[in-house]
């Protein structure tokens, strides 16, 4: 099959286009090639807010499918610069749809547990979505724009995505934290916002196999565990040898600088459970998948 996936030096992007090779044909887009460290995949440097330089990619790629992981994804930063939000998220994602229509590929794009309010948790893909940030008011819109747009798609939200990057970049949370522990500095974290955290190796089986199945709608790709940020932290220093009393809780209330969250944004992953063969798990059984051996 001919892929394309769009955001490849990020997390998702980044870990999809290592492993997608070994079964199919790939492009890789994002603002800037990373071919030296995947010379297996087909890098096609271009800015997806520019209608010509995707149509360009398309035109050269000619893909079947597509795997949209572009985003700015950073909530804060999204907040602080809403013009560059609206532009990759939204413009970006509708000249990704477009073509993907104009060129007969189906599309398999990333959205966000945050697109909920969090007033209860759980969530369902049949819910209506209440975002209390301006990225879940982005990643709204690119639902919407994706669903009235592609004949054949999936759009699959996912919550928290934890693992390591597989090409060098800001590194993400994980490793982040991972440093501060190592190193033996208190880390903040909240005690009250709740999220049920997949690790990224799942994600990517998981976007793997809608890409290469026919599901139509919406998909939560979570996992099992309903944990606080917090309690999260604690357990990967519980995993990495580290004291979990390193991981401090943060003060309550909102922080200057930082946008709205949703207290409770946990997905339900039943609909996952059922379709997909990509089994959705546990924080301990994904943090042994994407931690270094040896840590």
């Amino acid at each position: 099959m001919r892929m394309l996936i769009t955001g490849g030096t990020g997390l998702v992007g980044g870990n999809l286009a290592r492993v997608a090779p070994s079964s199919h044909q790939v492009w890789v887009t994002d603002l800037a090639p990373a071919s030296i460290y995947m010379p297996e995949v087909q890098w096609l440097p271009a800015d997806l807010t520019k209608a010509q330089q995707v149509r360009q990619v398309f035109a050269q790629a000619r893909p079947e499918v597509v795997i949209h992981c572009a985003a700015i994804s950073n909530i804060d930063q999204a907040e602080r610069d809403r013009d560059l939000a609206w532009e990759v998220n939204v413009e970006g994602s509708r000249l990704v749809a477009a073509c993907c229509r104009d060129f007969g590929a189906r599309l398999v794009a990333c959205s966000t547990d945050t697109v909920f309010g969090g007033e209860r948790g759980g969530y369902r893909e049949s819910d209506e979505p209440h975002p209390l940030n301006f990225y879940g008011r982005t990643k709204v819109e690119m639902e919407r724009l994706v669903a009235a747009t592609v004949p054949s798609w999936a759009i699959a939200r996912l919550s928290m995505v934890y693992g390591l990057p597989a090409v060098p970049g800001p590194p993400a949370y994980l490793a982040r934290l991972l440093n501060s522990l190592q190193a033996g500095e208190a880390v903040r974290a909240s005690d009250t916002e709740m999220r049920t955290p997949v690790d990224v190796l799942t994600v990517r089986d998981a976007l793997l196999e809608l890409a290469e199945g026919s599901h139509q709608g919406l998909m939560h790709l979570a996992g099992l565990d309903v944990l606080s940020r917090r309690e999260l932290a604690q357990q990967v220093a519980a995993q990495v040898g580290a004291d979990p009393a390193l991981v401090e809780p943060e003060p309550p209330g909102p922080l200057p600088g930082k946008a709205p969250r949703p207290t409770n944004a946990t997905l339900d992953c039943s609909l996952a459970r059922q379709v997909l063969a990509t089994p959705m798990i546990g924080l301990a059984e994904g943090l042994r998948r994407v931690l270094p051996k040896g840590r």
